[in-house]
């Protein structure tokens, strides 16, 4: 990578994003009691389209190839910015979240509520640095499909079929 374009820039701050997600995910406290596979599914599909059309450039379908912001370096730029200040605020959250986080709705022995860095003053800080660095990439990329994928990331739909059920199920102390 030259870091020249800010599709290279973008590339390299997801790519950082995944990195620390999978080292970090080394380090967890012992599961309690955790959703249903079936329930999991639910929310990863929704992720695999959303990846798809993110990361894919060619992945251009119809009106899907259209460009809805201005093709030009400050808007790619901004569109960095946004995309680095999103991976940073949701690697700042995972780090205050130590071993009580997941990838899944679980109940944690020893589990703990986090009061701590961006959790004192953000409700969902690992959900709101993703959606910002979403937004970013979908800035920086310009068309339709950008936030066609952000949708597809961040939809609801799957929420109360599998969220609040795993987090009813694990009858949370907090």
């Amino acid at each position: 990578m030259d870091f020249s374009s800010s599709r290279e820039w973008i590339n390299a701050l997801w790519i950082l994003f995944g990195l620390y997600w999978l080292v970090s995910a080394l380090k967890r406290k012992k599961t309690k009691q955790r959703e249903t596979w079936s329930q999991r599914f639910r929310y990863v599909l929704p992720l695999v389209v959303a990846s798809y059309l993110l990361v894919r450039p060619e992945a251009r379908y119809g009106w899907l190839g259209v460009r809805v912001v201005p093709a030009s370096l400050a808007v790619e730029w901004i569109g960095v910015l946004l995309t680095a200040a999103g991976v940073a605020v949701a690697l700042w959250a995972r780090w205050h979240l130590g071993a009580n986080w997941s990838g899944v709705v679980t109940l944690k022995e020893g589990h703990e509520l986090i009061r701590t860095g961006p959790y004192r003053t953000i409700r969902h800080p690992i959900y709101t640095g993703i959606l910002l660095a979403l937004l970013g990439t979908a800035v920086a990329m310009g068309g339709p499909r950008s936030p066609w994928g952000k949708c597809a990331d961040c939809s609801p739909w799957p929420l109360p079929g599998c969220r609040f059920t795993g987090r009813r199920a694990a009858k949370s102390p907090f």
